[in-house]
């Protein structure tokens, strides 16, 4: 990360790299902070640290000073509650946070964000040679249970990043959290392509949007649930005030719907299927239009690193640029296969997503994934978002239960007889005996919360 930015910087120092609402920084002027970040940083002698910071350049600057300083970040969702951050730091052994937030977090010791920042300001910039981390911890989404941390090395991450000199100067939307492997791949792209990163207001889809129309932003990725809010949001307004040359959709299964959408509604734009996890990296990605994967990537030999098989139905990987390990945890095996947790089935010459092995609900012995069931829920007229779980039931084990974000909070009465209609077209096991209307839906990274409320 440190060596990619301070090449950046003496190629390119004037060339613009991060802009918020509030401030913008040039290449030059970034690698200069973060190198004193990395100063002040190394002083404290920290090993492990976490950030439990906003997205924000400081946030941006300070991953690179960890890498300056030899130490090893975690960057920590902002968004999560104090007792479970407290609970976190204290399972993965991080003794020091760095924080924009009020309060303590147990044992931990705490520095103030802006504290740590001003004094790095104060002090001249190195002229000497830096120290580069070889690790840090990349933590799971949590979307199913606690997370877990992942083990990386930032070479092995940034040997998953292509270089295009047509990148050079391109402007990049940070729609994912700077916590996820997503959102520092964004800003690795960004980085080794000497390209612009454009951080909105907040994680809110209209701040994205805004960001977008006023920052003039080409590339944007983000999980299927941000795209579906974004055309939402998007509404009737005309979507050519976009800019957009590269739509990029991953995190999870990606609906035929959706894609056509997208589509339809940004006809000039390249879109792309990506296909990553935090624990193998990223593995491939699919730009015909299509839900699924093909066939001959399942079946191939070995390419850019990474090898799939399905296996019992789930898929699994295999990459030379996976995680060492989970930190606390013996070292992986790097050509040992992974499980992914997706459920794949054949069809034809594609394999499509049914969904995480983790989601299945059980209804009297039959499986029902819940992915299935909300592609029919999604494209009744009407609805924004849906998330289908499994509810506990003393007959059955569990039935069919999903919540629904209405376009319309009104006419929900007619809107429930057209989501049983559409559900018909499922099994019977899969039809939801419970329909919820929900002002909004949580997500984690962009991603549906599954954890059982």
């Amino acid at each position: 990360m440190i060596d990619l930015l301070l090449d950046q910087a003496r190629r390119s120092p004037a060339a613009a790299f991060l802009e918020t609402p509030d401030r913008s920084l040039t290449y030059a002027a970034a690698a200069a902070e973060a190198r004193r970040l990395g100063v002040a940083l190394r002083r404290r002698n920290l090993g492990r640290v976490a950030l439990h910071c906003h997205d924000s350049p400081e946030l941006v600057l300070l991953l690179a000073g960890c890498a300056a300083a030899g130490c090893e970040p975690c960057v920590v969702d902002r968004g999560t509650p104090p007792a479970e951050t407290a609970a976190l730091l204290h399972r993965l052994g991080l003794g020091t946070v760095v924080t924009d937030a009020d309060g303590s977090f147990s044992a931990a010791d705490v520095l103030r964000l802006g504290d740590v920042v001003a004094e790095a300001r104060k002090l001249p910039e190195p002229v000497d040679e830096i120290a580069v981390a070889p690790r840090l911890l990349l933590l799971t989404t949590g979307t199913t249970g606690p997370p877990k941390a992942a083990v990386y090395t930032w070479a092995s991450l940034a040997a998953q990043v292509r270089q295009r000199t047509a990148l050079a100067g391109t402007r990049w939307l940070l729609a994912y959290h700077l916590n996820h492997f997503a959102g520092l791949q964004v800003l690795l792209h960004v980085v080794a392509n000497a390209a612009t990163l454009v951080i909105p207001r907040s994680g809110r889809v209209a701040d994205a949007l805004a960001a977008i129309v006023a920052r003039r932003v080409e590339h944007v990725s983000g999980t299927p649930t941000f795209w579906r809010f974004l055309l939402a949001e998007l509404g009737t307004r005309d979507a050519a005030a976009l800019p957009l040359r590269q739509i990029t959709l991953g995190g999870e299964a990606v609906p035929q719907d959706l894609l056509q959408s997208l589509h339809r509604t940004f006809p000039a734009a390249r879109i792309s299927q990506v296909f990553a996890t935090t624990e193998a990296g990223s593995c491939f990605s699919v730009r015909d239009l299509e839900a699924g994967l093909p066939a001959e990537l399942v079946e191939r030999p070995a390419a850019d690193g990474v090898e799939l098989r399905v296996v019992d139905g789930v898929l699994q990987v295999r990459s030379r640029h996976g995680m060492l390990g989970y930190a606390g945890e013996a070292e992986q095996d790097p050509a040992a296969w992974r499980s992914t947790g997706d459920v794949v089935a054949r069809r034809g010459d594609r394999y499509v997503f049914l969904g995480r092995t983790t989601d299945t609900i059980n209804v009297g012995g039959a499986k029902v994934h819940p992915a299935a069931v909300e592609e029919v829920v999604q494209r009744v007229p009407g609805v924004i978002a849906v998330r289908c779980q499994g509810r506990p039931n003393p007959v059955t084990g569990q039935i069919v239960a999903i919540d629904v974000l209405p376009a319309e909070p009104s006419g929900t009465a007619a809107l429930e007889t057209r989501i049983r209609s559409a559900c018909e077209a499922l099994p019977p096991p899969a039809r939801p005996r419970l329909i919820r209307f929900v002002e909004s839906i949580d997500t984690a990274n962009g991603k549906l919360m599954r954890r059982t409320p």
